[in-house]
């Protein structure tokens, strides 16, 4: 008698049904091989990023950041709200281990950076194998869970549109967002495996990565969103039923909001006695409406997408234009095309999840930035693409295994490096902060803030050719500044900082009138503006006009009393005045709040020198010769001094003129308006 064989078949989780189906994990030895390759490849794309100097946004979160400090132990996690790490302590710790190691060398930040994204693109890698295994697609995609979770980790790892949150330093801030992220989903999807021995402690662990993660940067807003969108598509089948049976962890999960409350609850500036203090320049209080910014963002979005799917050129700075007319044929074209969009995936997500699951991640992850909450200095960012990217890398590798079945590594393959090679070029942009910020005028000719920090560029390298003695280059390049300057505020005309920029790029040429103009116009734009006031008391210190020099200095520390180079340059101006009391306590202030200053030492020794006072005078210069060994001045007055037979009050040396020195303006201050008021 003959028995019927059963069929069998890979039971499928019907929609509604949760599913028990073992997701099984492959043993690391069987996993090494593929996870080395991705790893080396990534290492090697960006195997030249490591000598690229702070730019931009570095001079905020790393340059002028006082707290990156690791003792006492709590300091980092204060970090000062007025800069861009303001209200992410864990960001600000990241920064602080990094000075801890190399001090203001670029090196380690830059290997940091690249361990995040490789750790971002392990977690992602993890994430997909398991998604792939899961009952929905098991039957489809299950033999090849690894070969496509590992080509998409390897595009997604050596796209060039990542560069910008691996080698711009301070957008480490979207990595280990990403990280974060991503290590919430997998923790999610590990407590949902029947075969997971302990799936309460990886529900913590999803709740704990995504509580604690805005504290690196707030678009983790909606990472509880897409929890629950992944468990509606993949585990739990309806939005319902994932809930009913995962509250405590969805409880667990929105405790992020409240996080994210109180990291943005400082984020805008506040007043002091000193003026406005500027934070992130987010929010409705800069002059854009919620209006404004949904029209700006219609473009933005499409450009994205374009971006993702052939990302060149690449840019790091757009600028700013807010539009605010719905029938522009820029907004209303690309309106309509975000609209339908839109709708698609309102549609799929109805009829067809797994589709409607992609085009979520892509609207979801970006509606923080992308949709009616101003980010007024910078409404569009290619570094906002670091997880949405993913909407597009999915489906291409689908699509390129349906075509191609077991070949399809070939086109993957082929992709990967025309991303590498392109990864590897584009990390040579960040090498040189001059050869970076001519490149960003180069693509945004319109852009003032561009042209602004191009100048700034150009004036530090004119400070750095002229320290070496080349004084033919140095002008040069201080007439260029002068050039990029002119050209930010004909773009706009009451751009603060450029102006500020200029007058110091006039008092480099000499040209001390010039300089006094646009000190002036910057002052009357930002009257904050304390180093404004401070640079024209050095114009006028030069111009031997000392008492109106003290009267800008005075205002200067008006506004910012705890600045030791106020303190100086107005003990500088009284000594010239033969002040020398009120030279002498200015001087004093300075080193009570920066006792490593060799300068404001050898200064106040020439004070006790002209009063008489050799042996405080010699102590003055023995204390600056410490701090600084090749302080000539110094040694000089010194040797003046010890000399056998020596006057008894020698000629000192010293600089004539305080230093005052241009600082670059990676996030400048709107003041309102369609145009980026600074």
């Amino acid at each position: 008698m003959s028995r019927k064989k059963k069929s069998r078949s890979i039971a499928v989780a019907p929609r509604g049904a949760p599913a028990a189906t073992r997701i099984t994990s492959a043993p690391l030895p069987a996993l090494a091989p593929v996870l080395f390759v991705i790893i080396s490849a990534t290492i090697l794309a960006y195997s030249n990023c490591f000598i690229g100097p702070f730019l931009f946004d570095d001079d905020q979160a790393i340059i002028q950041n006082t707290t990156l400090h690791l003792w006492p132990p709590w300091i980092p996690f204060f970090p000062p709200s007025e800069l861009t790490v303001g209200g992410r302590p864990l960001l600000n710790l990241t920064f602080a281990i990094n000075y801890a190691i190399s001090g203001m060398q670029t090196w380690s930040y830059h290997a940091f950076n690249l361990l995040v994204h490789i750790l971002a693109g392990l977690t992602l890698f993890g994430v997909l194998r398991r998604t792939f295994l899961q009952p929905v697609l098991r039957e489809r995609f299950g033999s090849d869970a690894i070969p496509l979770a590992a080509a998409i980790t390897l595009l997604w790892l050596l796209n060039p549109l990542q560069t910008e949150c691996v080698t711009y330093i301070s957008q480490r801030a979207e990595a280990l967002m990403g990280l974060c992220y991503l290590f919430t989903i997998y923790c999610f999807i590990r407590s949902t495996e029947p075969e997971t021995p302990n799936p309460g402690f990886w529900a913590f662990l999803a709740v704990v990565t995504c509580v604690l993660s805005p504290f690196f940067k707030e678009i983790t807003i909606t990472a509880p969103i897409m929890v629950l969108f992944y468990d509606r598509t993949f585990v739990a089948g309806t939005f319902l039923r994932a809930i009913s049976r995962r509250w405590p962890l969805y409880l667990g999960l929105s405790l992020t909001w409240l996080t994210i409350a109180y990291s943005v609850s400082d984020i805008g500036g506040h007043d002091t006695p000193r003026g406005h203090v500027q934070g992130r320049v987010v929010g409705y209080h800069y002059g854009v409406t919620a209006w404004q910014y949904l029209l700006t963002e219609c473009p933005a979005l499409m450009h994205y997408i374009r971006m993702m799917i052939w990302p060149h050129p690449l840019v790091i700075d757009y600028g700013l234009h807010i539009f605010d007319n719905p029938f522009d044929p820029h907004v209303f074209r690309w309106g309509i095309m975000v609209v339908l969009l839109l709708i698609a995936t309102a549609v799929a997500l109805v009829r067809w999840p797994l589709i409607g699951f992609i085009g979520a991640w892509f609207f979801i992850i970006l509606a923080p930035t992308s949709s009616i909450f101003p980010i007024v200095v910078s409404p569009i960012g290619e570094h906002r693409l670091y997880l949405p990217l993913l909407s597009f890398l999915v489906p291409l590798a689908l699509v390129l295994r349906h075509f191609f079945g077991a070949r399809f590594w070939y086109p993957v393959i082929a992709l990967a490096l025309i991303y590498g090679s392109l990864t590897f070029i584009r990390n040579w942009d960040y090498s040189s902060a001059v050869s970076f910020w001519k490149l960003a005028v180069s693509q945004q000719p319109k852009n003032a803030r561009a042209h602004n920090n191009y100048g700034v560029t150009l004036l530090v390298a004119a400070e750095s050719d002229d320290a070496r003695g080349d004084k033919e280059e140095a002008t040069r390049k201080a007439i260029a500044a002068s050039q990029q300057f002119r050209e930010a505020t004909r773009i706009q005309p009451l751009y603060a900082d450029a102006h500020y920029n200029w007058g110091n790029a006039a008092t480099k040429l000499g040209n001390y009138p010039e300089a006094i103009t646009h000190f002036q116009t910057a002052l009357e734009q930002k009257p904050v503006l304390s180093s404004a006031q401070n640079n024209w008391g050095n114009v006028l210190d030069a111009m031997g006009k000392d008492a109106e020099a003290v009267q800008h200095y005075q205002m200067a520390l008006q506004i910012d009393p705890n600045n030791a180079q106020f303190h100086y340059n107005l003990g500088h101006a009284y000594l010239m005045m033969q002040n020398l009391s009120d030279a002498i306590e200015q001087f004093n202030e300075a080193l009570q709040l920066n006792p490593n200053f060799p300068d404001v030492y050898n200064t106040l020794g020439i004070a006790y020198v002209k009063l008489g006072a050799t042996d405080q005078a010699i102590q003055e210069f023995q204390q600056a010769l410490r701090l600084n060994p090749n302080l000539n001045a110094a040694r000089e007055n010194l040797e003046r001094l010890q000399a056998p037979g020596a006057q008894e009050t020698p000629q000192p040396q010293g600089s004539s003129m305080p230093p005052g020195t241009p600082q670059p303006q990676g996030t400048p201050a709107p003041q309102g308006g369609p145009a980026p008021q600074q």
